[in-house]
């Protein structure tokens, strides 16, 4: 188990292995720290403004957040707390027999590995997102239009900056 500490100006996604926290009396005196024990064994120390933070989110166990720590006027510490939007898995669709008649055709390969799956889901929100944009650009009357190249270029660019922002 390894004490997490968060570095001043720095995000980071957790998970809890307990929604509830154990209030603890710190060595060095002072106010009531809160003992967060993360869904990977780690745990955390933190101050009340955090807790409350991370209180009002309602986390379930398990489910990731971002916790924030950035430095505020007079060099006060300000905690922030922000849930990560599920972005939906489409299900593969049941691939269509063939037009030369065959009976089958090989299913797609299942998302078995979790970098696939984070793969895929940069891939379908950047479609998601270049489908959006192009309608609405069409509503102020600007006709935009992505290729492949455009959604495969943009899509790499959200996967080096997510997998960026995770380590």
């Amino acid at each position: 188990m390894a004490i997490i500490r968060l570095e001043n100006n720095k995000q980071i996604k957790i998970a809890l292995k307990y929604p509830a926290a154990k209030p603890q009396t710190p060595r060095n005196g002072g106010g009531v720290e809160f003992l967060y024990t993360l869904q990977n064994g780690d745990a955390m120390f933190l101050p009340a403004m955090a807790h409350e933070e991370i209180q009002s989110l309602r986390p379930a166990a398990g489910e990731p957040f971002l916790l924030s720590k950035t430095i505020g006027e007079g060099g006060a510490a300000v905690w922030a707390v922000e849930r990560i939007p599920e972005v939906p898995t489409p299900k593969p669709v049941a691939a269509a027999r063939s037009i030369a008649g065959s009976n089958t055709v090989a299913p797609p390969p299942s998302l078995t590995t979790r970098e696939s799956i984070r793969i895929f889901n940069q891939l379908v929100a950047t479609i998601q997102a270049a489908q959006a944009a192009e309608e609405f650009a069409k509503s102020i009357g600007r006709e935009v239009r992505f290729d492949a190249a455009d959604i495969r270029s943009m899509a790499i660019s959200g996967f080096i900056e997510q997998s960026r922002r995770a380590a």
